[in-house]
């Protein structure tokens, strides 16, 4: 009785694995490089779009960040706000960040947050 599974069948099985695991690697490299990127990104929109507010008379600003991929969907919103807190050189009282875990269409899942830079806290 032949062997169920052959040589070849065994080799390329491992080519597929080898693939995966460096597409694993490089991904988690990129996010790592990246994510610097996107939170300063954010902290100079949200600094930016608060001092414009602020001029016009109001008291906070907000923005929604969408996350795929490059953001580790397990950070949690205080070390969020830290970070931010730490590039905008602001108070991190001032820094409300909130997540929502959605569905993207047909694209997987991603994160969703809140991050509103407001008025000192009392």
């Amino acid at each position: 009785m032949p062997p169920l599974i052959r040589p070849e069948d065994s080799a390329a099985r491992q080519n597929v694995q080898s693939e995966t695991e460096q597409r694993r690697i490089s991904f988690e490299r990129q996010k790592r490089e990246n994510q610097p990127i996107l939170l300063a990104n954010i902290a100079n929109q949200l600094i930016e779009g608060y001092r414009s507010s602020y001029a016009q008379g109001g008291g906070s600003y907000a923005i929604t960040v969408d996350v795929f991929d490059y953001w580790d969907a397990k950070a949690d919103e205080a070390s969020i706000a830290k970070k931010i807190a730490e590039l905008t050189g602001e108070d991190v009282s001032r820094i409300e960040v909130h997540s929502r875990y959605i569905e993207a269409d047909g694209e997987g899942a991603q994160s969703r947050y809140y991050i509103t830079l407001g008025p000192t806290k009392s």
